[in-house]
């Protein structure tokens, strides 16, 4: 509610006003308004109050200073969407209050018509939405139009069409040869693990003189060898006392 005139003139207030009272002898002002997705209806005091005003600026919350009870106002209702879609708004304020309505026309879109073999994206069907078309794989795009918008309930129109690409002969032949030549580079830095030196010397033991290696060798054929005697000593110990044992009959 805006003041038009008084010790607060330009002046605007909510619309709730100053409806707490402890007695309805107290003057008060306010006007209380209630709304759908189609109405808003508005509640004033009636004139044949004496106590009940739009606006009611006094006793502690004036503080004597910008006092002001006053029944012609200035009422403005703000309406948001929050789809984004535009509101056209109609009035009927005679002078009894009555009536006040504001009327929403949706402009949503339908569905985002398909273009033959394209892919589309779009965030929703509100006024301001979009959506994107992108040619499925192998096709290519006759233009670069491929997003539209959502304007008052259509969609804005694109000449974007999606055609198989065109491969020529040679460009066939190019991909033959390019794949020849990197077969080509493979067998030429490839190298037989076979004919290396380090695989030759693999193969071959070699005589080392250095006296670590010939104790090293050493120790390795005493160990050998002791094995060897102690896997075999029962089988020597058993022929030997069958010797003895022959030797003692004859």
């Amino acid at each position: 509610m805006k003041a038009l005139r008084g010790n607060n003139a330009g002046f605007t207030f909510y619309a709730g006003g100053s409806a707490m009272i402890d007695q309805s002898s107290d003057s008060y002002g306010a006007i209380i308004y209630a709304y759908t997705e189609t109405e808003v209806l508005l509640w004033r005091p009636s004139t044949a109050n004496p106590n009940g005003y739009l606006i009611y600026v006094g006793g502690i919350w004036g503080a004597g200073t910008n006092n002001q009870q006053d029944t012609v106002v200035e009422v403005t209702v703000k309406v948001i969407d929050f789809n984004g879609s535009p509101c056209s708004e109609t009035y009927d304020c005679i002078p009894s209050w009555s009536t006040m309505a504001s009327t929403c026309a949706s402009t949503d879109c339908p569905i985002p018509v398909d273009i033959t073999n394209a892919n589309k994206l779009y965030d929703g069907v509100t006024n301001g939405s979009r959506t994107l078309y992108s040619c499925a794989t192998g096709y290519t795009g006759s233009s670069n139009e491929s997003m539209t918008h959502c304007v008052n309930g259509a969609w804005t129109t694109t000449a974007m069409t999606c055609t198989v690409s065109f491969i020529s002969a040679n460009s066939i032949l190019l991909n033959q040869t390019i794949e020849e030549w990197i077969e080509d580079i493979k067998k030429e830095l490839t190298v037989d693990k076979k004919a290396t030196s380090a695989y030759t010397r693999s193969l071959i033991s070699v005589y080392d003189a250095r006296p670590s290696a010939v104790a090293i060798g050493g120790v390795g054929i005493g160990m050998l060898c002791l094995v060897g005697l102690i896997l075999l000593l029962p089988d020597l110990i058993n022929i030997f006392r069958y010797c003895c044992e022959s030797s003692e009959k004859d």
